[in-house]
């Protein structure tokens, strides 16, 4: 054997192997929206866990035993979370919209501090102005979070570059965000992991997005409770006159 054919890749077919054939590729593996029945990746969707009682509660770490229910955390689909979950868990549900969509925005909110946190600790979070500055200009600022009470940090201008390429958030406060990383107060962190950048954006939209879920349900809630004291009010009113 020469010495180039020693060092010859092998390249002959494996056994059963049809080298005309392109490798399959894993298909992802689609969970379906309890509320409005559609299909979609499981990162699209919220996993719920039956806790009895009539009761459920968000699984966003997945990691929850028992049968799950998956959810758009939308709010669409959140107002038609509690029927879609009895449907599911084959017993109802007591939770109202508004109830259920301040579980899925508290967890959300928990979730992103577990995940800065873990940031932090494997030091792929900058803290401070300067130190997101420095990340700025160094291109590896993969997600700037702005405390929402930051107005002067958040006038930066390496900040507002920042704003305008859509590689911002808001969420917490100074003093949240400085709790974080032993600080009493912090007005901008930069996370600098592509993994991490990615789940605690989404994450944080998602706790925004059960925010005004809730706010839509309450409204709606209060609108219905001035419609049935108007009615009683004129059932009255009507009773009196006759």
């Amino acid at each position: 054997m020469t010495r180039a054919s020693a060092t010859r890749p092998h390249t002959e077919p494996q056994p059963g192997v049809n080298p005309a054939r392109p490798p399959r590729v894993a298909k992802a593996r689609l969970r379906s929206c309890v509320a409005c029945r559609q299909k979609a990746a499981p990162e699209q969707l919220t996993r719920w866990v039956f806790a009895g009682s009539g009761s459920v509660l968000p699984d966003l770490g997945q990691g929850e035993f028992g049968r799950g229910a998956w959810l758009h955390p939308i709010p669409d689909c959140l107002r038609k979370a509690p029927g879609g979950f009895g449907r599911s868990f084959k017993t109802p549900i007591n939770s109202s919209p508004a109830e259920l969509a301040e579980l899925l925005g508290s967890a959300a909110d928990r979730r992103v501090v577990a995940l800065l946190a873990a940031a932090y600790r494997s030091r792929k979070l900058a803290v401070g102005r300067t130190a997101v500055e420095l990340e700025i200009e160094a291109d590896r600022c993969r997600l700037l979070l702005v405390a929402t009470d930051a107005k002067s940090a958040a006038r930066a201008t390496q900040v507002q570059k920042i704003v305008a390429a859509g590689g911002a958030v808001g969420w917490g406060t100074k003093e949240l965000l400085g709790g974080l990383v032993g600080r009493t107060e912090a007005g901008l962190l930069a996370v600098t992991d592509d993994g991490l950048a990615n789940a605690v954006k989404a994450t944080i939209a998602m706790a925004h997005s059960a925010r005004l879920a809730q706010s839509v349900a309450d409204s709606g809630a209060a609108g219905s409770r001035q419609r049935v004291s108007q009615r009683s009010d004129q059932k009255k009113s009507s009773t009196e006159v006759g």
